[in-house]
């Protein structure tokens, strides 16, 4: 299921959960300093796996959409469309899982020049058009 088909299934719900992501490039930058671990101001594709292995519920290396989607809401229910929303975008194969090569391929799509090396703009600047583009797509 693509990022706009799960955002048309779940645009009530978007709306109010974007509204608690605002403003967008703070959140953006903090999901950039939790995931840069060595805080060399960039991400690898290891920090960028490891930033997802809490999602996994049972470590057996395969994140399921339950288990994503149970830890999001854990911390902030009012997410979980967001959650299933961002879970079809980073699932490359749609197979409900995601693996090493889901995170290889999410890794690729933030890397806007595809020098194989995420800074700290390409990281933000991606999360906050992804949070606009949900939004604008919740509003035609």
């Amino acid at each position: 299921m693509g990022l706009l088909y799960a955002v048309l299934i779940l645009l009530p719900a978007l709306t109010f959960a974007l509204e608690e992501l605002k403003p967008f490039n703070d959140t953006a930058m903090a999901f950039f300093l939790i995931a840069d671990a060595d805080m060399d101001g960039f991400i690898d594709k290891k920090e960028n796996f490891n930033s997802f292995s809490e999602y996994d519920g049972d470590s057996d290396g395969v994140t399921t959409r339950q288990e994503y989607t149970d830890h999001v809401i854990e911390f902030s229910p009012t997410l979980l469309a967001v959650s299933l929303a961002l879970f079809s975008l980073y699932d490359a194969d749609d197979d409900g899982q995601l693996k090493k090569n889901d995170f290889d391929h999410f890794y690729s799509l933030m890397d806007g020049n595809g020098d194989g090396q995420l800074t700290q703009w390409e990281y933000v600047q991606y999360w906050i058009d992804l949070f606009e583009l949900m939004e604008q797509k919740m509003n035609d």
